[in-house]
């Protein structure tokens, strides 16, 4: 089965990863970090604030991005209170509002041709209308791929002073790998997370490491995100390879660019077919409602598991992982074969 459902890294690992799972002590497995003995939270939490010169102790982490999310959003979210999230959005921001009995407000986005877009202005008028507690918009957005400038970002953060705003960066080296808001984000604006993730660009979405940056004004938060026995030091091990590990992950992030490239000459040419822009590692697509049956047969023979919308305005849509040549070429026949029938 090709699963190309839920944006997993479709290569294969760098030398080092692999390295280490074949090769690591069992003691990793039956002791604890002694990291608190060196006042740490983890050693990847201190390799991270050494690549990004931030403090450790403004560096969140968690089992995955999905679990710092949950924490932030029951942390400051209280029954009643709005979060603001953008229309076509992962449905799992909504699931952990719920939880809390949070309010879900949606900011609209703006389909073109091959591409999805936000307007700030929406977003400040619902801000000033709702006053929501948290903003909280992914970049790249899931499931349609776009995202926004920092300039863009740095005009909500400032003019939303009451609210946390959470980016959820998860898909984070796909399109670039800048880093230079990060310290001005959390030197000028207290009210902001950023969110990371291993599960995407490195590939690692089984070992669950998350990490986020958050300005020190929240030190009641950081102490309640704090592990008093620790993380997965296995999850560690493998990230920190992952982190060694540059030219590999480079060198597959140009075949997703280049696989993407491919999606767009190969599919747009199709009658009714819509592949749209993206900066992630996925691309959304819309075909005919009456190719949609013959689709999911072939894609079902063919052992390819997508994932396709029903609401939500995405109708007719589906989102799908890139992976390795081959794979694309086969995802290619089957739609193509779809939209040639009558």
């Amino acid at each position: 089965m090709h699963y190309l459902d839920r944006n997993e890294y479709q290569f294969e690992l760098p030398p080092r990863c692999i390295e280490i799972l074949q090769n690591s002590p069992s003691s990793l497995l039956t002791h604890y970090s002694r990291s608190f003995e060196r006042n740490a939270k983890s050693t990847i939490t201190e390799r991270i604030a050494k690549i990004f010169n931030i403090p450790e102790e403004n560096i969140l982490l968690g089992y995955g991005c999905e679990d710092l999310l949950t924490q932030l959003v029951h942390y400051f979210i209280k029954q009643g209170d709005g979060i603001l999230v953008a229309q076509h959005a992962w449905w799992y921001y909504k699931k952990i509002a719920d939880e809390v009995s949070g309010v879900t407000l949606e900011f609209p986005m703006y389909k073109d041709e091959f591409s999805f877009r936000v307007n700030v202005n929406d977003i400040l008028t619902l801000y000033n209308t709702h006053h929501p507690k948290i903003i909280l918009i992914a970049n790249p957005n899931n499931p349609t791929g776009d995202m926004l400038s920092n300039d863009d970002l740095e005009t909500l953060i400032r003019h939303c002073p009451q609210a946390m705003m959470l980016i959820d960066e998860s898909y984070w080296g796909y399109h670039e790998k800048q880093n230079a808001h990060l310290h001005r984000f959390l030197k000028l604006y207290p009210n902001i997370v950023i969110l990371r993730t291993f599960s995407k660009y490195y590939g690692l979405a089984g070992v669950r490491i998350g990490f986020g940056f958050i300005h020190q004004k929240h030190e009641q938060f950081i102490n309640f995100s704090k592990r008093y026995l620790g993380f997965n030091r296995l999850s560690e091990e493998l990230a920190l390879a992952a982190l060694d590990s540059a030219d590999h992950y480079e060198a597959m992030s140009r075949l997703v660019e280049n696989e993407k490239l491919r999606y767009y000459s190969e599919l747009r040419s199709l009658s009714g077919v819509r592949v749209y822009d993206s900066k992630a590692n996925f691309v959304l697509i819309s075909v005919p409602s009456n190719v949609l049956p013959k689709l999911k047969a072939n894609f079902k023979k063919a052992n390819i598991l997508v994932r396709f919308f029903e609401n939500n305005g995405l109708e007719n849509h589906f989102r799908i992982s890139i992976a390795k040549p081959e794979i694309n070429s086969l995802v290619f026949q089957c739609i193509k074969d779809a939209v040639s029938l009558p």
